[in-house]
């Protein structure tokens, strides 16, 4: 059920507020909780909000982390660490040749509108562009993974992972790193939040796609396990290729009336989490739903057990709607192993919405509940007036990735975020909405779906008292 929902940042807004730079066409929408409040990243800007939706404060990520003049910030990732009680994000900036910086900030206290530690990690000046930057945390590490472009922008040169100790990353302190990389076999390499106590730190990415550059015979999932720290010398990498079936780049999502479809890129993981030995990954897949009549973009959602010496694949399914796309998911986890799930939905005959569903930690493997709305956008997106997508042309850039996080004051509650249309006057200016979950208490009412593999089972039901409308 949905506990709060409300609109969070606009494009007019961080415009309004921040300047002209922050007209984005696309946001790329990050949100955490911490005890007190929400922060949210989207593009180059952060804003702090209440748990009702109150807005606290805005801060231009362009003066927040150290970007020289001539470049422009973007793809960030926030997370807030449970272990330590302190903020962490990440972003990064390039010029018009596509040289590249990549930052780190962990922030003084739980107050986000406090004092940080902000500093680069790394830098180029040879037009190599670091694209999307992921975010993962255990005990004693922080993880920075990314995919190198060259300066078109269109050719993958490989994979980098960098590895901070994370003790020295809460004070500030520039340290020995680990570098791996850049690693042109593997793409996408996405590490883990780490929502339990654990030393190490795991990374997963698809490799059940040869348009991924897939370097196994057959599909499979990357699981990486990182052990030691930088400071200590004893970094070690343990990885297992376990068979999943494959995967494909998903088709743009349609939109009612003439509206362009929606770009949905492609089929990498979005982001994973890790708690009490249970791995959670998410990423678009492409799929013919059941009772469909056609190719949709769809969620894939993969589960993989750490417990023994080599991790065991639990589950890996879709999640698709009949005659409708679902894109760009995020996955967490409650203090209970709950998965709740966000993601973007269109159709023929509705908007894009925010919506989120689960799998109860008792669930059979490849069922999810009923999803419940948590945004539905008042209108068609329409970015091409600013730029088409160029893979899926003529559709509209939307953000490339969603937001959720466990509130760390009651961590049954999820919180999620991800891109909506505020307004039908202005289809090119989208907005994001957010939305705090908890599952039902009390007798929960089953309903009948559909899994991918064509089997019919019953599910239980999540109850939506209200819902969050885009800016």
């Amino acid at each position: 059920m949905i506990l709060a929902g409300f609109p969070m940042m606009s494009r007019a807004r961080q415009v309004a507020v921040l300047g002209a730079d922050q007209g984005v066409a696309l946001p790329d929408t990050q949100l955490a909780a911490g005890p007190n409040s929400l922060l949210e990243l989207v593009n180059a800007s952060g804003s702090v909000w209440t748990k009702s939706g109150k807005l606290l404060g805005m801060f231009d990520l362009n003066s927040f982390f150290p970007v020289p003049a001539g470049y422009t910030i973007g793809n960030p990732r926030v997370a807030y660490d449970r272990q330590s009680g302190r903020w962490l994000a990440t972003a990064v900036a390039s010029d018009g040749q596509y040289d590249s910086i990549a930052y780190l900030a962990s922030s003084l206290t739980d107050d986000p509108l406090g004092s940080w530690h902000a500093y680069t990690v790394t830098s180029n000046q040879s037009g190599i562009f670091y694209d999307q930057p992921k975010l993962g945390i255990s005990d004693d590490k922080v993880v920075l993974s990314w995919n190198d472009f060259d300066q078109a922008a269109t050719t993958f040169l490989g994979e980098e992972i960098w590895i901070l100790d994370k003790s020295n990353v809460l004070q500030g302190i520039a340290a020995t790193v680990g570098v791996i990389g850049p690693d042109p076999n593997r793409f996408g390499i996405v590490p883990a939040w780490s929502l339990s106590a654990t030393s190490d730190e795991y990374l997963l990415y698809n490799n059940a796609d040869p348009a991924l550059g897939q370097n196994s015979g057959q599909p499979t999932l990357g699981v990486v396990r990182i052990s030691g720290t930088p400071s200590q010398g004893n970094l070690s990498w343990h990885e297992w290729d376990l068979p999943m079936p494959a995967t494909n780049v998903p088709p743009a999502a349609i939109q009612p009336g003439t509206a362009p479809t929606i770009a949905t890129d492609d089929d990498r993981l979005q982001n994973a989490v890790w708690q009490d030995g249970v791995l959670w990954t998410a990423a678009n897949d492409a799929c013919q739903p059941p009772g469909g009549s056609t190719l949709r973009a769809c969620l894939r959602l993969v589960q993989v057990d750490t417990h023994s010496s080599t991790p065991q694949l639990l589950q890996s399914f879709d999640a698709s709607v009949p005659d409708a796309d679902l894109f760009y998911p995020v996955v967490t986890l409650d203090a209970l192993g709950n998965a709740f799930v966000a993601y973007n939905e269109s159709s023929a005959s509705a908007f894009p919405s925010v919506r989120a569903t689960t799998q109860l930690a008792t669930a059979p493997a490849g069922t999810l509940t009923a999803s419940v709305l948590v945004a539905q956008s008042a209108g068609a997106y329409n970015a091409c007036a600013t730029g088409c997508d160029t893979a899926q042309a003529p559709a509209s850039h939307w953000g490339h990735y969603s937001g959720a996080a466990p509130d760390p004051s009651d961590p049954t509650r999820i919180w999620l975020a991800g891109e909506d249309v505020p307004s039908p006057a202005n289809p090119t200016t989208w907005g994001t909405s957010a939305g705090e979950l908890t599952l039902a208490t009390g007798p929960l009412s089953p309903v009948a779906t559909t899994t991918p593999g064509g089997m019919r089972v019953f599910i239980p039901l999540l109850i939506n008292r209200s819902s969050g409308m885009g800016w």
